[in-house]
């Protein structure tokens, strides 16, 4: 049995900070620690997804649960050890197969939108299966807006030129916030970094497979879905087919991706985790 603890380097003065070394990257984890000897649930989020957007729903499941929210590849915080990572959702399966592969037995899993294609990828390599899955808004074929459909095709150097005219259309619409937050880092850091690995993921992610038909996933514990009503990205239609794809044994709905961050959504899932599941 590993401890999470014997495999992460930890960061110095932050010891709920950690970074899982996996060869061409080194992907963050977070440790929210629970009550003593609680039982552990891995988080893997949706894609780009800030910490501080998951932290009341976190706190609710550290009620019960010692939770480790682990970052593919993507994010912001990812240590590059290469000029050129590789961005993709097979490359980020092959992150989460090796860290799951490591941690303590029994644990819970819990994916987010791409995280809920993350998990789905790296099923049939993992040797240390969780207890129950739980994917939130699961995600088949990524359906971005029409302003990221371009963005992966314009030269880095062109976007971040035009970069202060486009920042000034945008601000017309309140729908833009996160495409203006992305655009004024363009055009205040002199490192366009975080703008390329975007650019390079989003491009990934319009070619993504499906990753139900690129894996057998088909969990012997617990499942539960939960879909999103009304969302262009979520569709209730990949959740159903999720469902039915793996066998799922309970689901629920929210209104909106925005109510699935919510406390009262985390709360829900508490009497989930609770029942008495297993593992073939």
């Amino acid at each position: 049995m590993h401890k999470p603890e014997s495999f992460l380097q930890a960061l110095q003065g932050k010891s709920n900070l950690y970074y899982f070394a996996n060869g061409e990257v080194n992907n963050r984890v977070v440790s929210f620690p629970g009550p003593a000897g609680a039982p552990l649930l891995v988080f893997v989020a949706n894609w780009r997804a800030k910490l501080k957007h998951w932290k009341s729903f976190i706190k609710v499941l550290q009620q019960k649960h010692r939770v480790l929210y682990f970052e593919t590849r993507e994010k912001e915080a990812t240590q590059y050890r290469t000029e050129a990572p590789d961005l993709s959702v097979t490359a980020m399966a092959e992150d989460l197969t090796r860290f799951l592969n490591l941690v303590e037995r029994p644990y819970h899993l819990l994916g987010v939108s791409v995280g809920t294609s993350v998990i789905l990828r790296s099923w049939a390599k993992l040797t240390n299966k969780p207890e129950s899955l739980i994917l939130l808004c699961p995600v088949l074929k990524v359906k971005m807006p029409a302003y990221f459909r371009v963005f992966p095709f314009i030269d880095i150097k062109t976007f971040t030129r035009y970069a202060p005219l486009l920042y000034r259309l945008l601000c017309v619409s309140p729908r833009l916030k996160s495409v203006q937050k992305t655009l004024h880092r363009a055009m205040t850091e002199k490192d366009f970094t975080e703008i390329a690995v975007m650019k390079a993921s989003v491009q990934q992610l319009l070619t993504m497979p499906d990753p139900l038909a690129c894996s057998n996933c088909r969990p012997t514990g617990r499942t539960l879905i939960v879909r999103s009503l009304q969302d262009p990205l979520h569709s209730t239609a990949d959740a159903d087919r999720v469902m039915q794809g793996i066998g799922a044994t309970d689901a629920f709905s929210c209104p909106d991706f925005r109510s699935v961050h919510a406390a009262e959504t985390a709360e829900r899932l508490l009497p989930f985790l609770r029942r008495e599941s297993f593992v073939g």
